[in-house]
């Protein structure tokens, strides 16, 4: 495992303002990295998901940060229309240099993060810290984790939890209920 679970499609954006000493991807900082996210290639990944021959389980958006201030707006518009067009199941995960807690603050004041949180079930935040470097499939260093994405719904509010894998610490935030 390296990108998540199973068979798996995988993105990697460029742009990340993280910064961190020892990354494994310097050369995705730079957002004009890469080549350009088209029509086409979003077609194709909605094409690829759909298709039960190739069996693919689920999608990962890595990086650089896909939640990188170049990169919302399009991350966000990827996960609505292949939340609208792919008709079997499949999971999101997604690598974030944001910490639990930024990225649902973050998502309190970008809309584009927070109908990302929407639409992703699995999260590995927080920046990569060598000093703190472990041997891990999912990430690089101790402070990081997989967390698990769940949603509660009022009739007032949105609840979003973080569930963690290594049992410590549920991080929650709840928003105002979008229309």
């Amino acid at each position: 495992m390296v990108n998540g679970p199973g068979v798996r499609a995988s993105l990697f954006l460029a742009g990340c303002s993280h910064g961190c000493k020892g990354c494994h991807n310097k050369g995705s900082w730079n957002p004009r990295a890469g080549h350009h996210f088209s029509d086409a290639l979003q077609e194709q990944m909605v094409k690829d998901l759909q298709d039960e021959e190739i069996g693919l389980q689920g999608l990962s958006l890595s990086g650089g940060d896909p939640l990188h201030k170049a990169n919302r707006k399009g991350v966000s518009a990827l996960l609505e229309a292949l939340k609208q067009e792919v008709r079997r199941k499949y999971d999101v995960w997604l690598w974030t240099g944001y910490n639990p807690d930024s990225l649902l603050s973050l998502a309190r004041v970008d809309e584009s993060v927070y109908s990302i949180l929407r639409n992703v079930d699995t999260i590995v935040p927080s920046p990569f810290v060598e000093e703190l470097k472990v041997k891990h499939p999912l990430y690089g260093s101790s402070n990081q984790d997989v967390y698990k994405v769940d949603w509660v719904e009022t009739a007032e509010e949105a609840i979003c939890r973080l569930h963690p894998e290594k049992g410590v610490g549920v991080v929650e935030a709840t928003y105002p209920r979008k229309k």
